[in-house]
C-alpha cells in the first residue's frame, strides 16, 4: 500500500509540533487527521480510515496511555499501530507505552528520517497482518465449505448406500435345495463388492463380483452390474456366454472401471455347478473337510474390447459347500507389514471348516480382522452356499 493512500491520526495539544509534524508526513504522501481533544480520538478513528496513530504520552487533562488502553479495548482498532510520543527517556515510561498496546514509541525532540521510519516499519507490520487475517477468512471460509461440500458428500453417500442395500440380495437365503448365507462389509458406506441371484426353471444363477476402485464411482458400477445381471434374459445354455452378454452390455455404459468375478449356475435337476471366471481368484467347495479349488482362468469384464472366459462343470454332492469370497479378506498387512496372502486364508478356512452358516462366515471375517488390527483397506464380500 503506497503512502498516498494511508492516513495519520496526530494526537497532541503541541501546536508547533502537530504543524512541524504534519508538513513532514503531507511531504511523504501521507493523509493526516489531527486533534488536540482525547475525547474525540475514538470518534475520529471510527470516522476516518485511520492506519496509524501517533499519539503524545502527555496531553492536557489525561496521559496518552489511558487513551491507547481505551482503543485497544475496542475490537475494531486492535491492530491498528500506535507511536508514543514522550519528552521523558524513563524506562518506566517506556514501560507503561509498550504495556498499554504501543507498536513504537519516539523520544522528543522527534528526529524526521527515524519518525518516517518508524512509522513505515509499524505500516508495513500491520500490512502483514492484514493479510494474515485475510488468509485466516479465506482458510475459516475455505473450511465452512469443506465442511458443506462434506456434509452434502456424506448424505449423497449415506443415499448411495440405501440404494445399493436394496440391491443387495439378504443375509440370508433359503430354497428346496440350498441354503445361501452373506457378508458385505464395504471399505467405507458403500462399495464395489457385489453379488446378485436369479431363479428361473430350476436354476439358480449366480454373480459375485468385485469392481475396481472404491467409493461413490465403484458402487454405481456395482449397481450397474447387478440391475443388467436382473434384466438379462439368462437363456443361454453356457454361462460363458452369460458373461460375454454382460461385458457387451455394460461396456457400452462403463469408462475407467472394471469388474472382477464369477458367474455361478446351479441346476437342480442334475445337482450340477457351471461356473466361469472373469479375472476372478478361484472359488472353493468344501466336501467332507476337505477344501477343493475349483480351478478356471478368464479376462476382466469390460477392461478390454475381447472378454475370454471358459465354462466349466462340477457335479455337486448333498453336504457340498460352495464358499466364494473378495480379495479383500486375503489381500491384507499387519501393522508390522506382514503379508496374509491366499495360503494363510486357505488355512484359516480349513480351522473353521466345522462351522456352518453365519458363524463360519464370521470366524473367517474376525480372523482376517485381527489379522488386520481392524484395518481396512478394501471390501470384504462372502457367500456361502450350503447344499
Amino acid at each position: 500500500m503506497s503512502s498516498s493512500n494511508q492516513s495519520i491520526l496526530l494526537v497532541d495539544d503541541d501546536p508547533l509540533l502537530v504543524m512541524s509534524l504534519e508538513r513532514i508526513l503531507k511531504k511523504k504522501g501521507y493523509r493526516v487527521i489531527k486533534t488536540a481533544n482525547s475525547e474525540q480520538v475514538i470518534e475520529l478513528m471510527a470516522s476516518e480510515h485511520v492506519d496509524l496513530v501517533v499519539l503524545d504520552f502527555y496531553l492536557a487533562g489525561v496521559n496518552g496511555s489511558e487513551i491507547l488502553e481505551t482503543m485497544r479495548r475496542n475490537g475494531s482498532f486492535a491492530n491498528i499501530p500506535v507511536i508514543m510520543l514522550t519528552s521523558e527517556e524513563s524506562p518506566d515510561i517506556i514501560e507503561k507505552c509498550l504495556d498499554s498496546g504501543a507498536t513504537d514509541f519516539i523520544i522528543k525532540p522527534i528526529i524526521p528520517k527515524v519518525l518516517l521510519a518508524r512509522i513505515r516499519s509499524a505500516l508495513a507490520h500491520r500490512e502483514n497482518i492484514l493479510q494474515i487475517e485475510t488468509q485466516r477468512e479465506e482458510i475459516s471460509k475455505s473450511r465452512q465449505q469443506l465442511s458443506e461440500a462434506l456434509s452434502h458428500l456424506e448424505k449423497d453417500i449415506k443415499k448411495a448406500r440405501i440404494t445399493q442395500t436394496t440391491l443387495i440380495p439378504a443375509s440370508y437365503i433359503e430354497s428346496e435345495h440350498y441354503r445361501m448365507y452373506s457378508y458385505y462389509k464395504p471399505m467405507i458406506e458403500v462399495g464395489g463388492d457385489f453379488f446378485s441371484y436369479f431363479e428361473s426353471a430350476g436354476k439358480t444363477d449366480i454373480l459375485f463380483g468385485d469392481v475396481s476402485g472404491h467409493g461413490i464411482s465403484s458402487a454405481m458400477v456395482s449397481c450397474m452390474a447387478v440391475l443388467c445381471f436382473q434384466t438379462m434374459p439368462h437363456d443361454k445354455d453356457e454361462i460363458d456366454q452369460e458373461l460375454a452378454y454382460l461385458h457387451k452390455t455394460l461396456s457400452g455404459y462403463v469408462v475407467g472401471h472394471y469388474i472382477t468375478g464369477v458367474y455361478l449356475r446351479f441346476d437342480a435337476r442334475t445337482f450340477t455347478l457351471q461356473y466361469a471366471y472373469a479375472a476372478h481368484h478361484n472359488i472353493i467347495l468344501i466336501r467332507n473337510q476337505n477344501l477343493i479349488v475349483l480351478e478356471g482362468k478368464g479376462t476382466p469384464l469390460i477392461l478390454l474390447d475381447d472378454f475370454i472366459t471358459n465354462s466349466y462343470s462340477v457335479p455337486l454332492e448333498k453336504g457340498d459347500r460352495l464358499f466364494l469370497f473378495s480379495d479383500g479378506l486375503f489381500e491384507i498387512f499387519n501393522p508390522e507389514n506382514e503379508f496374509y496372502g491366499i495360503e494363510k486364508f486357505y488355512d484359516n478356512i480349513q480351522n473353521k471348516i466345522n462351522l456352518k452358516g453365519k458363524e463360519f462366515l464370521n470366524a473367517v471375517s474376525d480372523f482376517a480382522m485381527e489379522f488386520s488390527h481392524h484395518i481396512i483397506k478394501d471390501d470384504m464380500t462372502m457367500l456361502l452356499i450350503e447344499f
